[in-house]
């Protein structure tokens, strides 16, 4: 146990010769990079980093223009994203598209506002949960005018999945509105 002995001399001493037994299987090669590019392709280009705007989180279904950063690669943003629409750089512009098919889920901020009462806050997250859609953040508060405010944030696969669930939303007792959050 304190190094006086070498693995050669334990193995002689055991008296192994055929050590096949006891080999190490050879380890697979490591895979190839990712080269998946979050469900978006850069019109004539390849092997691009490709990020999402979190200003606007755009999801499939949306339109979407891309914009070569300094040193990030292309970030993505909803095409009504006001940090896009507020760009001077219109040359550093790529344009950009949703792969036909995608199994990713991408992250999306909403906001419900309704009448506060016992159990609107159980309601809206139960009709998010019946929609399978996995929700990553919920915080609500109470407003002085008796008026709830949740924002939570859904992961979803489509644009098509969220208008789903935002209109079954619309459909739980007292909300009065409910919007997709971003700029």
């Amino acid at each position: 146990g304190y190094g006086a002995l070498t693995a050669a001399q334990v193995v002689t001493r055991l008296g192994i010769t055929d050590d096949t037994q006891f080999a190490i299987p050879e380890v697979a090669p490591p895979l190839p990079p990712d080269t998946s590019r979050g469900g978006v392709n850069v019109k004539g280009v390849t092997d691009l980093l490709i990020r999402f705007g979190v200003c606007c989180n755009p999801v499939p279904g949306d339109k979407i223009v891309g914009y070569i950063t300094r040193g990030r690669g292309v970030t993505v943003h909803r095409a009504d994203c006001s940090n896009v629409k507020g760009t001077a750089d219109k040359e550093r512009f790529v344009d950009v598209e949703w792969e036909r098919s995608t199994t990713r889920t991408y992250p999306v901020a909403i906001r419900i506002e309704g009448w506060d009462r016992d159990g609107f806050l159980r309601d809206v997250a139960s009709v998010i949960s019946e929609n399978q859609v996995q929700l990553l953040a919920l915080s609500a508060q109470a407003n002085p005018d008796k008026t709830a405010t949740v924002n939570a944030t859904l992961q979803v696969t489509s644009v098509e999945q969220l208008s789903r669930v935002l209109a079954k939303l619309e459909g739980v007792r007292d909300v009065f509105s409910v919007h997709r959050d971003g700029r």
